[in-house]
């Protein structure tokens, strides 16, 4: 997917021949201090960056991306925004992922009218609903309390199992890294670079309290 790619912001250098595969259908969360390249590396692959050299594949994959902050139109309404992204033949989705997102009482509010966890889950709502085969997170629940943050995690789940599309999250939480990713890839700090990928085979529901995630934060920790 990502070939010797290079990037720096004047004299620092964010990235130098960095290399990335990824398979598809799966959760990726890239994990790593904070200032290492993650938010770049994603806008970057999104074309919303320009890179120095090296290469990026989709392999003709579309993409939707979930900023840190919501950016809905604040003169639209809940449906308006997400009517927005939505062929025709998506519309019909629109009051299901509503339902999910326990969204549904607010389709007809403005985003001034919404609380900034309720805003972040139209957010999510709509990158879903966006036509797309690669999804990327830039953090978007650092904002959030720890509660909330659980919850969305799940609702992400719950419709990345609707779509089955490939999600790449970056973060600096471990704790959400363990509970959404397959995989953990975890970066050092600038140039970035691999120092490890984390494979994680343990049903979601079974990760709260589990020995072997346990193991896996320690060392995590140790890095």
């Amino acid at each position: 997917m990502i070939r010797n790619l290079s990037k720096s912001f004047n004299d620092t250098i964010v990235f130098q021949d960095f290399s990335l595969d990824i398979g598809f259908g799966k959760i990726y969360c890239i994990l790593g201090p904070s200032g290492c390249g993650k938010t770049t590396l994603l806008r970057m692959i999104a074309e919303l960056e320009t890179y120095d050299k090296g290469s990026i594949d989709l392999r003709g994959k579309s993409v939707s991306y979930i900023f840190q902050e919501s950016r809905l139109l604040p003169w639209k309404t809940v449906k308006s925004n997400l009517e927005l992204v939505c062929s025709k033949k998506e519309m019909k989705k629109i009051d299901e992922y509503l339902e999910i997102m326990e969204l549904k009482d607010y389709s007809n509010s403005y985003p001034r009218e919404l609380s900034g966890g309720m805003k972040q889950r139209v957010s999510i709502i709509r990158a879903f609903i966006y036509s797309h085969d690669i999804l990327l997170m830039d953090e978007p629940f650092q904002a959030l309390d720890i509660k909330l943050k659980e919850k969305l995690l799940k609702e992400v789940y719950i419709l990345h199992k609707e779509v089955n599309n490939t999600i790449i999250s970056v973060t600096h939480d471990i704790e959400e890294a363990l509970f959404l990713g397959d995989e953990i890839i975890m970066l050092s700090q600038k140039p970035g670079e691999i120092i490890d990928r984390i494979t994680i085979d343990i049903p979601r529901e079974k990760r709260a309290n589990n020995k072997e995630i346990s193991f896996l934060k320690e060392k995590i920790l140790k890095f």
